[in-house]
């Protein structure tokens, strides 16, 4: 069998440039030969990603696109008005309703629900669907379709480069909840701004309840650049920090 696997190029680059409150890098974003992997894991069947791209502007970022066949990926470059690229991939889910293939949708976007929803109709109800991005920033339509699987670009998928943890915020159950992990440490030697609180999971997709202070000492490097630090929490996990001024 087949997976299809549609990214909404678009809606990617602007929640995770909303999630680094910046316009993100090619380091920044995901290793699309990464997913290509995740999708072959997947299910273990043959891969066919389509990478949807406006190009209404005419700008075609022709090294990108090169990058993408790399990664085995086929750019779709896509022109008209409104959202062109959404219309593209809702007509070509709705041709995979006809189609035998499991289908992972790149998006967070909230107007493929439909769509989607047609997936389940048919001779091939039993195919499996999910949609792959990061999960806090998702539609909560998605979360009403129980047999879409909600999967994460960051802690499933693992698509970005290296252990660095995005910075990411998650809801904070009341039982977890520490006002010291907000208030700063009481030794005025560290400065407040060194205090960073992040509400995440780590690399093997534990939760950590709480944020640990982070000392000065252990987010400098030897070069004086402030880098990510690792810390053991109190049930033995490892938690990742992301802290402030890298040098991209």
């Amino acid at each position: 069998m087949t997976t299809y696997v549609l990214v909404d190029g678009e809606n990617i680059d602007g929640v995770l440039g909303g999630i680094l409150n910046r316009r993100p890098g090619p380091e920044d974003r995901p290793r699309w030969d990464k997913i290509i992997r995740f999708a072959k894991d997947w299910q273990h069947d043959e891969v066919r990603a389509l990478f949807f791209i406006n190009a209404t502007n005419g700008d075609i970022p022709w090294p990108f696109i090169q990058a993408l066949r790399n990664a085995e990926f086929r750019p779709i470059l896509i022109s008209g008005p409104d959202k062109v690229v959404d219309d593209a991939i809702t007509r070509t889910l709705e041709v995979l309703k006809y189609r035998e293939g499991n289908v992972l949708l790149l998006s967070h976007d909230a107007d493929f629900r439909g769509a989607l929803e047609g997936l389940h109709e048919g001779e091939y109800s039993d195919r499996r669907v999910a949609v792959l991005g990061f999960i806090e920033h998702m539609s909560h339509e998605y979360g009403e379709i129980e047999w879409v699987e909600k999967l994460d670009l960051e802690y499933d998928a693992q698509a970005f480069l290296g252990n660095v943890a995005l910075p990411r915020m998650k809801v904070l159950s009341i039982n977890d909840f520490r006002p010291e992990d907000f208030l700063g440490s009481l030794d005025p030697t560290v400065p407040y701004s060194n205090q960073i609180f992040l509400i995440n999971r780590n690399l093997n997709g534990t939760a950590t309840g709480h944020g640990q202070t982070v000392s000065g000492e252990s987010m400098t490097g030897e070069d004086g650049n402030h880098s990510d630090s690792q810390a053991v929490n109190g049930n033995g996990h490892q938690d990742f920090h992301h802290v402030e001024n890298h040098t991209y």
